[in-house]
């Protein structure tokens, strides 16, 4: 029996949300089959921008992707596609935040200037191999086998041409401590955890 699992590139993008950290909150981009998406950041204790995206997915996402069980750690990571789509983001509140935002009026989409919600083509590629949560990653020269994460491994990462989130130019203001973290400069996501090697200590 084949170890190997294929999946389309759609399927892929679809399958869980693609995280950037978890040290200060769930920062994450997610897509949904239906063409929406939601952007999640967090400031120092609480999110303050949670919306809808739309994303229009291009025919290349049919493709059928070969993904391995368990990357060996050390190994170079492995491109299986690239591809582009275009992005727009709503006003819409994510519906999972909606609870926390009813109160917050100028939290949330009143944060961006107009420009924020037009169209935006990405160039994406997609690779398969071990790598840290890219809040950790950040200032490494190196991600290499002996290293330890507080966030453990993943198998999947997701490389944007320029970050999902809002672009700096699209804020009016950040709205507290922690808030201004630079999201337009995480170009990197990733998903598909991998099993916590002894090494690894706990993020609690």
């Amino acid at each position: 029996m084949s170890t190997h699992d294929e999946k389309s590139l759609f399927s892929i993008l679809c399958s869980e949300k693609w995280s950037w950290g978890e040290w200060v909150g769930p920062d994450y981009i997610q897509f949904s089959p239906d063409g929406t998406g939601e952007v999640v950041l967090y400031g120092q204790f609480w999110p303050y921008l949670a919306l809808v995206f739309t994303w229009g997915a291009s025919d290349i996402l049919s493709q059928q992707i070969t993904l391995h069980p368990g990357p060996e750690p050390g190994a170079e990571p492995r491109t299986l596609a690239r591809f582009s789509f275009t992005v727009k983001l709503t006003r819409r509140c994510a519906p999972s935040w909606e609870p926390w935002f009813v109160d917050r009026e100028k939290h949330n989409a009143p944060l961006l200037i107009d420009a924020a919600f037009s169209p935006r083509k990405l160039n994406v590629s997609l690779e398969e191999g071990h790598f840290p949560a890219p809040e950790e990653a950040l200032g490494m020269e190196t991600t290499d086998a002996r290293q330890t994460y507080r966030c453990g491994r993943f198998a999947l990462r997701l490389c944007f041409d320029e970050s999902p989130f809002p672009r700096e130019s699209d804020w009016k203001e950040f709205p507290g401590p922690g808030s201004n973290r630079q999201s337009w400069l995480w170009h990197t996501f990733v998903n598909r955890k991998l099993s916590r090697r002894p090494e690894d200590s706990d993020f609690s």
